[in-house]
C-alpha cells in the first residue's frame, strides 16, 4: 500500500506543475488552443480530477466536523481512484501534446442573408420567451430561501416545462448567425435575461455555457484572445459562491474557502463512493447502446431502447441516506461515470475513447465549416458538463441537437465560404476591436 501511495503521489505532483505550464505554453504559441476541445478536456480533468486528488486528504481533515463520515474512505479506495484520476488527465494530455491548431487560413466568412434573417426571427421570439419566464417566475425564486429548493424550482418549472436548454441552445446558435454577419456583439446582451434567471436560482451551469460560448465566438471573430475577459468571467462565476455562503452562515475565511472548492473536491469523492459502492453496477452494453442512438431524437432511440437510470440518480439516493451536508457540489464525474457502468477496464479504456473523439473532431477541421464551429462552441462549453456528470450521454445528443433542430444553419450553410482563422490576415471589411 505504501508503494501505490509514492506511485499516486509522485503521478499527481508531476501533473500538477506540467500541465498548465504545457498549457500556457501552447496558448503563448498559438492562442487557437481556445479552438481545440483537447485543450479545455485537459484543463477541466487536471481541475476535476487531479487538482482534487492533490487535496483530498486536507480536505476530508477539513471537512470533518460537517461529515464525519468522509474520514471512513479507506487508503486503498483514496490511492487507486487518485491513479485513475491521474490516468485520465494524463491520457488526456497526450491526446493535446499532439493536436494541432488551425494557423492560417485566409479566407474571411459572413452567413447567408436568408440565414441571417431567420436567426434574427429566432432571437426575437426567444427573447420574448425568456422575458416572460424571468417576469412570471423570477419572483418566486428570488423569494425561495434554500439553494436546493430553488434549484428544484428551477429544474421543475422552468427546465423542464419550457424546455429551457433547447431554447437556449437555439438563441446561441442564432446569435451566432447574427454576430458572425453584422459583427456586432451587441445582440449578446439579450443572454442577460436567462442568465439572472439561472442565477435567482443560485445556480451556474447554463450562465458558464453561455459566457464561454460567447467568448469562444469573439475570439474567432476578432482573432483577440482577450485572456482579460475570460479571467474576469471565471472570477465572477466563482465569486457567486460567497452570495450563496449567507444561506449556511459561513462566516470564517475557511468556511467559505471550503465552499467555494468544495464542488472541485466534493466531486472527486463520488469517485471512491463509486469504487467503494458502486463499481460495475450498471449495464454497460444497454447504456452504450443507448448513448449512440441519442444522435436520434428520443422518440426513436425510446423505441428501440429502455431509458437507463442514469448513475448520478443512484448516487444521490447513496447522499440523502448517508450525507447529511451535501451543498457543495456532489454530482458525479466521468471517472465515476466509468467505474459504475464497467468497472476499472473501462475506466481505463474511457479517457482513450473520449480523447479519440476529441481528436477526431479537431483533426477534421470541422470548425472551419460554420455549422461545425458552431457545434465545436457547444461542445467545448459543455465540456465542463462532461467531465462534472458524464460523458457519453451528453456528446451523443448534442450531435442529436445539430444534426436535427439546427438543421436550419445545417443545410444553409454548409457549402458556404471557410471561416478564417489566420492570427495575422485581415481582409478590409474584416471587424478590428
Amino acid at each position: 500500500m505504501s508503494f501505490l501511495r509514492e506511485i499516486s503521489s509522485v503521478i499527481n505532483y508531476l501533473l500538477l506543475i506540467f500541465v498548465p505550464c504545457y498549457c500556457l505554453y501552447r496558448l503563448k504559441k498559438n492562442f487557437y488552443s481556445l479552438i481545440n476541445p483537447s485543450f479545455y478536456l485537459l484543463l477541466l480533468s487536471y481541475l476535476y480530477l487531479t487538482i482534487s486528488s492533490t487535496f483530498l486528504y486536507n480536505y476530508i481533515y477539513l471537512v470533518r466536523n460537517i461529515e464525519p463520515w468522509f474520514t471512513t474512505f479507506s487508503d486503498e479506495s483514496i490511492q487507486t481512484t487518485s491513479l485513475i484520476c491521474n490516468w485520465f488527465t494524463f491520457v488526456f494530455l497526450i491526446f493535446y501534446i499532439f493536436s494541432q491548431e488551425p494557423k492560417s487560413v485566409k479566407l474571411s466568412f459572413y452567413p447567408q442573408k436568408i440565414t441571417y434573417q431567420i436567426a434574427i426571427i429566432l432571437t426575437v421570439l426567444i427573447s420574448i420567451i425568456f422575458t416572460f419566464i424571468l417576469i412570471d417566475k423570477g419572483g418566486e425564486l428570488q423569494a425561495i430561501q434554500g439553494r436546493h429548493e430553488a434549484l428544484v424550482f428551477f429544474s421543475d418549472k422552468i427546465l423542464v416545462t419550457y424546455q429551457y436548454p433547447y431554447l437556449l441552445y437555439f438563441l446561441l446558435a442564432s446569435l451566432s448567425v447574427i454576430t458572425w454577419r453584422s459583427r456586432n456583439f451587441k445582440w449578446y446582451f439579450v443572454l442577460i435575461i436567462p442568465m439572472i434567471t439561472e442565477l435567482l436560482s443560485r445556480g451556474r451551469d447554463l450562465s458558464f455555457l453561455i459566457l464561454v460560448y460567447t467568448y469562444l465566438n469573439y475570439v474567432a471573430i476578432s482573432r483577440k484572445p482577450r485572456f482579460l475577459i475570460i479571467t474576469c468571467i471565471g472570477l465572477g462565476l466563482t465569486a457567486t459562491v460567497f452570495f450563496r455562503s449567507r444561506e449556511f452562515h459561513l462566516d470564517q475565511i475557511g468556511d467559505i474557502l471550503i465552499y467555494l472548492f468544495g464542488e472541485i473536491f466534493a466531486t472527486r469523492l463520488t469517485t471512491i463512493i463509486t469504487y467503494d459502492h458502486f463499481l460495475a453496477s450498471g449495464n454497460l452494453g444497454n447504456f452504450l447502446l443507448y448513448s449512440i442512438l441519442n444522435v436520434f431524437p428520443s422518440p426513436i432511440t425510446n423505441f428501440w431502447v429502455d431509458t437507463p437510470r442514469n448513475y448520478v440518480y443512484y448516487l444521490q439516493d447513496f447522499y440523502r441516506y448517508h450525507l447529511v451536508y451535501s451543498n457543495s457540489g456532489l454530482a458525479g464525474n466521468i471517472a465515476s461515470e466509468s467505474l459504475y457502468y464497467g468497472g476499472i477496464s473501462f475506466a481505463l479504456i474511457t479517457p482513450i475513447i473520449i480523447g479519440t473523439i476529441m481528436e477526431c473532431i479537431n483533426r477534421l477541421k470541422i470548425y472551419q465549416i460554420f455549422p461545425g464551429f458552431i457545434y465545436c462552441c457547444f461542445l467545448i462549453a459543455k465540456l465542463r458538463i462532461f467531465i462534472r456528470i458524464g460523458f457519453y450521454d451528453s456528446f451523443f445528443s448534442l450531435v442529436t441537437f445539430m444534426l436535427f433542430y439546427l438543421s436550419w444553419i445545417v443545410i444553409l450553410e454548409w457549402n458556404n465560404k471557410r471561416i478564417s482563422y489566420s492570427q495575422k490576415y485581415y481582409q478590409e471589411n474584416d471587424f478590428k476591436p
